[in-house]
């Protein structure tokens, strides 16, 4: 799950990159985002030595989402995942009310980056 994610995602970011669009909003929806984190940091590096220009704008809410399991988002292809990566997902959507740490771990993991800003979402 993990190594599709990481795929999925740089995928995502290069078709960004392609269309030369200015900034990219990414939504925090949990408090573990230590390989997010690493995998913006070296895309943002790696945008740098081409001499290409793109904003990542991490999305943090100001108050924590309920957390999800994956019953809730996994709806059809549940029989292809083993329990290891149930748990892997489950891990990721624990409850966590303390939003500003999300941020700051971000902060921290991607080395207060230029090209890595934030963007604060007001719940309704």
């Amino acid at each position: 799950v993990r190594k599709n994610s990481a795929l999925a995602l740089e995928q995502e970011l290069r078709y960004s990159a392609h269309l030369s669009l200015p900034a990219v909003v990414i939504p925090l929806r949990g408090n573990n985002n230590t390989s997010l984190a690493k995998h913006l940091l070296h895309f943002a590096i790696a945008l740098m030595n081409f001499n290409q220009c793109m904003q990542f704008w991490i999305e943090v809410p100001l108050m924590a989402p309920k957390p999800l399991h994956t019953s809730e988002y996994i709806q059809h292809d549940d029989n292809r995942l083993t329990e290891e990566d149930k748990r892997e997902l489950d891990s990721g959507m624990e409850a966590d009310d303390d939003t500003p740490s999300w941020l700051s771990d971000i902060r921290i993991f991607t080395q207060k980056h230029k090209m890595i800003g934030v963007k604060l979402t007001v719940p309704k």
